[in-house]
């Protein structure tokens, strides 16, 4: 059995099938989406390997070694004036890096200039990679761009257990588990921030400050609620560091990063969740005017409800006219309109001063304008991206929303996944032309199948076919089975009439 598209969003995922003893939530049903699908790495405008002026897409998954053990999977597709293509594809597995068979290379990725030389480079999580005696300790793997693309001849591997590391690798320390790079501060180059969401009793997060030489241990952090300034306490299973994210909130020209702690017990409530926001400087990030977000942040919408895992997924975009990002974050199993885990996505607004509660919003299937209907299991908002993907009439340059609803039922099928895509606007996202895809839509490729989980991975990149002279954003939806959509941005919003289908096979179809 080839499962190519295995989990490699792994946020919820371990609650819910048991992985390094976490508890699955209330009510789980077995059908429940298990994070298949590809977390691949084209986030624009950086995801460009090979500096051509194309984003490029980083694929993720597994197959089955002659024992019948997981081999790690990686392939690269490079985009093109045509969009992407399979010329110059890229394959690797845990051999070409030497690792032991079983560790599952590729649950997750993200990608960023590491070393400040202009070419994008990729970061590849081995979460459940056993490091020394230590089993799930977790590494990471990061690949440097070049002029050819990504070159493994100067791969670096890091883990708890590398010298100026902080921690040491333990049982179930996971490692990688979620990955985010951004420039924090301390240079020109760009910084990595890895989650260790089963270390120190309630999760930590490993920071790595880039430089022109790449990833160095000088003046690393370990960040987490014990951390002086950080709010909250470290519970076990608080999975802080499961879900992280990047972007530019306010207060400096620096990046600030964004903790999901979606596991988080708040007002009596286990899983609740939370969201841990630590802001750049040009020293690096700073504990200085930390905050935290839940549904019962004044001024947020939506209220706590047990196991809404509020923080399991995270996005930032520029969503409105402003000079700052705004952060979506996802709480796919919460209840809505008396539905278990239809889900929610909650959207906080950046300022001068960094996040602000004032016009933050909550979206739901029971939006007003937003297609669709709230269903048990649907799971709107497992995964977030954010990209300007069209719809010039709502200002230029703004970002929308893709949101997947993993569990969505489309006709007759069950949880056979969709995705769900909000414009953005001057004023902020905006319900008014909302659609929903599938592909049981006209003119996506592919079709509607039983548990296949459309909308588990998103991805985000300017893959090429520039439309109307403007470059656009496009959109990669991955799902359990063995596909994934890319959808190209064109002046009137995502089209669905010129895609491309990915499989396990590498074909690239139509035109490929």
């Amino acid at each position: 059995m080839n499962r190519w598209w295995r989990a490699t969003m792994v946020g919820l995922a371990g609650s819910m099938l048991g992985i390094g003893g976490l508890v699955a939530p209330a009510e789980a049903e077995p059908s429940a989406p298990d994070r298949s699908g590809v977390r691949s790495a084209g986030t624009s405008p950086a995801a460009d390997f090979n500096g051509d002026g194309y984003s490029d897409l980083a694929v993720a998954g597994d197959r089955d070694a002659e024992d019948g053990s997981p081999v790690g999977v990686i392939r690269i597709r490079y985009g093109s004036k045509v969009g992407l293509t399979i010329a110059n594809a890229q394959v690797w597995t845990e051999d070409t890096f030497r690792l032991k068979v079983g560790n599952q290379l590729g649950d997750t990725l993200a990608t960023g200039d590491l070393d400040g030389d202009g070419y994008t480079d990729l970061a590849v999580g081995a979460p459940f990679a056993t490091v020394g005696a230590a089993t799930s300790a977790g590494l990471v793997c990061v690949i440097y761009g070049s002029s050819r693309g990504l070159d493994t001849t100067r791969t670096q591997l890091w883990s708890l257990d590398t010298p100026g590391v902080a921690g040491g690798a333990a049982n179930s320390a996971n490692f990688g588990r979620a990955l985010t790079i951004a420039d924090f501060g301390r240079g020109p180059a760009e910084d990595l921030a890895v989650g260790v969401p089963g270390q120190h009793g309630g999760g930590s997060v490993s920071l790595l400050y880039g430089s022109p030489t790449g990833l160095t241990t000088a003046g690393s952090q370990v960040w987490s609620q014990r951390t002086k300034g950080i709010q909250g306490r470290a519970e076990k299973w608080d999975d802080f560091g499961s879900e992280l994210a990047s972007g530019n909130f306010g207060r400096s020209v620096e990046a600030d990063l964004v903790i999901g702690v979606p596991s988080e017990t708040l007002g009596g409530l286990d899983g609740a969740g939370a969201v841990n926001v630590i802001y750049g400087s040009p020293t690096g990030l700073t504990a200085a005017g930390a905050q935290r977000w839940s549904a019962a942040s004044p001024g947020v919408p939506g209220s706590l409800r047990e196991q809404a895992t509020f923080g399991e997924s995270l996005a930032a975009g520029h969503f409105a006219s402003t000079a700052y990002d705004d952060l979506a974050i996802g709480a796919p199993w919460d209840r809505v309109s008396g539905k278990h885990a239809a889900g929610s996505v909650t959207v906080i607004r950046g300022g001068a001063s960094g996040l602000t509660p004032r016009g933050s919003q909550r979206w739901t299937q029971a939006s007003k304008g937003v297609a669709g209907k709230p269903g048990t299991y649907d799971f709107f908002g497992w995964s977030l991206a954010a990209a300007d993907v069209g719809r010039a009439d709502r200002g230029e340059g703004l970002d929308d929303l893709a949101i997947g609803v993993s569990g969505e039922r489309v006709g007759k099928v069950p949880d056979a996944g969709a995705v769900q895509v909000i414009y953005g606007s001057t004023r902020g996202l905006r319900a008014s032309g909302s659609v929903l895809i599938s592909r049981a839509t006209p003119g996506v490729l592919g079709t509607a199948r039983r548990e296949a989980y459309v909308g588990t991975a998103l991805t985000v990149g300017d893959f090429g076919r520039t439309s109307g002279g403007r470059p656009m954003d496009d959109l990669a939806v991955a799902g359990r089975d063995q596909g994934m959509n890319v959808l190209y941005g064109t002046r009137s919003g995502l089209s669905t009439g010129e895609d491309q289908f990915l499989t396990d096979q590498g074909f690239v179809l139509p035109g490929n």
